[in-house]
């Protein structure tokens, strides 16, 4: 049986929102079991039924006292089938089926795949998976543009709209599709943090989605969804040019071979925390609680491992959106994570001395494990931040105290939700030189995070408002 230790859980929990939890109510007591984050999948429902929603989520966190984040995750430009007549279409393993980009009259069974004739590089013998993998074909025959043969291996019923996808050939879709175009409306109106780019395959994907952004003037972070082998393959300039990464394996697990996706994962962490940019894991991480009230074995596995690689965030889809225990399910995986975080041995990172901000980021961690405080250690750091850029880098360390941010940017606090460790605040500061910062303290005594005794690491810069200035590393205990 699981049971919780009672400790601040600092690995950040996503969930996705869909019509099993979608309540005020329900929302509420998903935040108080420990989401952060909200997602917003956007292959789903309309533009309107998303802007209510989110509005909801803002309601909630309000008077849970929480701040969160909004993730709004854009469809992209992927492979869909068209749709049948009785609205699916059986498939027997070993039958002979065309993919079409049209209607052609044959005594084959026929699936249309509108964008077929974007597909590059298909060639005989190569295995096409349609609904998320579950199905599988061998191209027999390719004969573009009337179309693909290619025999069933593993049938099944195949519905309307479903994926489908061409592991190791080329796509040539746009970046972004209408329907994502029209949806980053949204971030102005409905405050978004977070902007997810799917089926992301080069740095140019997330520089067109950049640039949609600054033509509105949107604070907007993105994060680059790492699902297909041209991402595995350009990820460090992804990296490089995105705000934030996810580990997206449902597509990820069809684009590339099953084996690779848990070493990609691994890797993938480590570098975003050593390029100090939030990754999250994510897809069918607590999937049979969609309709049982507890995980397999092997799935508290799963979330226990992704903990012990010192992911910044773990993601719920279908388990909150469509499951029965949504609310279960969260406090599942933070119970999980909260175990898990106080077993690991977090692999470090080496300071690279690219900027003031990453050394005064380790020094403040030499300064926490300095043998002085063997006897009584600080209680967390507080950090004074204008765009969260020294929290990000002290977060990446993986430090085992909690990181107390203290922003007057109410979107710097919620993009800090997806950091591991932080509790971001907002609190607006007198502006000029910094001289005292017991205001601060007192402020976090007030919200009962501090207490008189409790000895912190504070970290600012001297002149408040100056983006990048932080300069300053000091203990205090609090009066």
């Amino acid at each position: 049986m699981l049971q919780s230790s009672g400790m601040n859980t600092k690995t950040k929990i996503v969930v996705t929102i869909g019509p099993a939890c979608d309540c005020e109510t329900c929302i509420a007591d998903m935040i108080e079991a420990g989401a952060s984050i909200f997602r917003f999948n956007t292959k789903h429902n309309s533009l309107k039924w998303h802007s209510s929603r989110i509005a909801r989520v803002r309601r909630a966190a309000k008077k849970v006292g929480v701040p969160v984040a909004i993730l709004l995750d854009l469809r992209g430009s992927e492979l869909r089938v068209g749709t049948f007549k009785s609205g699916q279409l059986n498939l027997e393993s070993g039958e002979t089926v065309w993919l079409r980009p049209q209607d052609y009259k044959s005594d084959y069974k026929q699936i249309i795949v509108k964008d077929l004739n974007l597909v590059k590089g298909v060639k005989q013998g190569a295995a096409v998976y349609l609904d998320d993998g579950f199905l599988k074909l061998r191209v027999t025959q390719v004969s573009l543009p009337q179309g693909i043969q290619a025999s069933v291996i593993e049938g099944g019923i195949l519905k309307d709209n479903k994926s489908i996808n061409f592991p190791g050939a080329k796509v040539d879709l746009p970046s972004l599709v209408k329907r994502d175009l029209e949806f980053l409306s949204m971030p102005a109106k409905q405050d978004i943090d977070f902007v997810g780019h799917s089926f992301v395959r080069s740095k140019a994907d997330i520089l067109a989605l950049r640039k949609v952004l600054s033509k509105q003037n949107l604070k907007v972070a993105i994060v680059a969804k790492i699902e297909n082998r041209q991402a595995i393959d350009n990820f460090e300039e992804i990296l490089a040019a995105a705000d934030a990464i996810m580990v997206a394996r449902g597509d990820l697990g069809v684009e590339i071979a099953l084996q690779e996706v848990p070493f990609y994962q691994k890797m993938i962490i480590q570098r975003c925390r050593e390029e100090a940019k939030p990754v999250i894991v994510a897809t069918q991480m607590l999937e049979s609680m969609i309709t049982k009230p507890r995980p397999t074995r092997a799935e508290t596995s799963d979330v226990a491992n992704a903990v012990y690689d010192a992911t910044d965030a773990l993601m719920l889809s279908g388990e909150t959106a469509a499951g029965k225990f949504p609310i279960k399910t969260v406090q599942v995986m933070n119970t999980i994570a909260d175990f898990s975080e106080q077993k690991r041995i977090v692999k470090k990172v080496e300071c690279q001395g690219r900027n003031l901000t990453e050394v005064i980021s380790f020094s403040a961690l030499k300064v926490l494990n300095n043998r002085y405080f063997a006897v009584k250690r600080p209680r967390s750091f507080v950090i004074f931040t204008d765009t969260g850029l020294t929290v990000r880098f002290l977060s990446s360390l993986r430090p085992t105290i909690p990181i107390f941010a203290i922003t007057d940017d109410k979107k710097v606090r919620d993009q800090l939700c997806l950091s591991y460790g932080v509790v971001p605040f907002y609190h607006q500061f007198p502006q000029g030189q910094i001289r005292s910062t017991k205001y601060a303290l007192q402020f976090l005594k007030q919200k009962k995070q501090l207490q008189t005794g409790d000895r912190v690491i504070l970290i600012y810069g001297k002149q408040w408002g100056v983006p990048g200035g932080t300069n300053t590393i000091r203990v205090e205990e609090i009066q």
